[in-house]
Parts: C-alpha cells; structure tokens; sequence
C-alpha cells in the first residue's frame, strides 16, 4: 500500500499520475523479486535437507538396526550359558545391555530426525509441519491434543524451524511415553520481539531424576534450544503436569540465516 500526502485542493497532472504508477510498479517488482528468492532460498535449504535425510537413513540409520540386533543375539548368547555364569560374564551382560539401551536411544532420536526432515519436505510450510506432527501424536495415543499457533508464515529461518520441529517432537514423545497425561497443548507466540514455544501437559509431572533416557532426550532438546541462541525451561504447572518452554529472539536475518 503507497500512500500519498497532498493537499486537499492539488489535483496530479497526467505527468504526475504516470510517475505515480511507474513507481508503484517498480516498488512491487522489487518486493516481488525480493519474496522470491526468499522463497528460493528456502527450497535450496529444504533440498539440501531432504538430501541428509536420505542419507542418514541408507547408511546410519541401516547400521544401528544392524548393531541392535547384533547385541540382542550376544546378549541371548550370554542367557544361555548358564554354566559358566562367573562374575565377569555378568559385567558383560550388563555392558550388552548398556550397548543395547544406548543403540535404541540412538536410533529413537535418528527415526525422529528422518521424520521431522519429511514433515519439513512434505509440507508446504512450518505451520503445516507442526500440524502433522501433532496428528502424528495423536494416532498413538488418546490424549487431546490442542494447538495455538500465533505465528505468521515465514517468521522464522529454516534453521530455526528445523529446531523448533524437533524439540516439540521430542516433548510431545515424552508426554505420550511418561506423562499419562489426558490433555496436551502446544503453543507458539511472538513476545517481546521473540519467540516463544509450550508443550504443556496435565499429567503426572516431572519424570525421575534416574530416568537415562528422559535425561538423554532433555540433554538434545537443550542442546537444540541453545543452537538458536534460546533458553529451554521444564517445570511443573500448579495445576499438575509438565510445561516445556523455549525462548528465543528472531534471528532470521541474523547469522543464522546466513
């Protein structure tokens, strides 16, 4: 929209008007070109991911499953040799298990990354990724689930969708795995020229200290949450259940995108 300020009693010649028009013209092709190489760029990045993606699942995401089967027959193995069960064949067993138990964390979080990767090549925006997701989680379980995304399209770089993606997903896995929550909500403002990401839930609260793997998946969400320059914060609602929020200032013209 091009205002123009004149006097009330000025009338534009023909002249004037034609200069008007010609700038206006030039303005929006500027804004278009501007928008779509934006939108290039943003491709570009997509493929580049999608490329990764398919790349960790031929070759990483292949050897895990291999390991883990590798570990489930020397574990059987050590099961069954019952005449010989010394102490050191004991701490091997519980070594195979620590393999074991370390392998499937492993491969949990490279199956979450193959998935998020396809939501963000599938989807024709963040928004619709995030919606995915969601109704992803809810065919596993019977938990409502309620979303509120206050974000506008393009708010955010790749980079920090991508992130963003992740750690939501890794949130929602632990509400349906630990929370026995009944009610989830996900949300996602923009406050004080920042970014702010929920996962709230009304479950059983906080899982245990010991937990390995929750204290695995914290340590990733914390990492992510720091690679967008963000501050992750988990803490138990008054009501009851779990709120997990990330916060961070928009630097999609920042670094970042760079």
């Amino acid at each position: 929209l091009l205002l123009l300020k004149i006097d009330s009693d000025t009338e534009l010649n023909e002249h004037q008007s034609r200069l008007l028009t010609d700038h206006s013209e030039l303005l929006a092709s500027m804004i278009h070109i501007s928008q779509f190489f934006k939108h290039k760029l943003r491709n570009v990045q997509y493929e580049e991911r999608a490329t990764i993606a398919r790349e960790l699942h031929d070759s990483i995401a292949q050897s895990l499953s291999y390991l883990k089967i590798q570990a489930s027959r020397l574990q059987s193995m050590i099961n069954n040799d019952k005449q010989s069960q010394d102490n050191n064949l004991v701490q091997v067993d519980l070594g195979v298990q620590e393999l074991r138990e370390g392998i499937s964390i492993a491969y949990r979080h490279l199956r979450e990354l193959l998935t998020t990767f396809r939501l963000t090549m599938g989807g024709n925006s963040f928004a619709q990724a995030i919606e995915s997701s969601i109704k992803e989680f809810e065919k596993r379980c019977s938990i409502v689930f309620e979303l509120d995304n206050r974000l506008p399209d393009g708010a955010l770089s790749v980079a920090e969708e991508m992130q963003l993606l992740h750690i939501m997903r890794e949130a929602l896995s632990n509400v349906v795995r630990h929370s026995h929550a009944q009610y989830t909500k996900v949300t996602l403002l923009n406050v004080d020229n920042g970014i702010s990401m929920s996962v709230e839930d009304d479950g059983i609260g906080l899982a245990p200290a010991g937990d390995r793997e929750n204290h695995h998946g914290l340590i990733i969400m914390q990492e992510r949450t720091r690679s967008i320059g963000g501050t992750l914060e988990l803490e138990e609602r008054e009501e009851k259940g779990t709120r997990v929020t990330v916060s961070f200032q928009n630097n999609k013209n920042s670094k970042a995108n760079s």
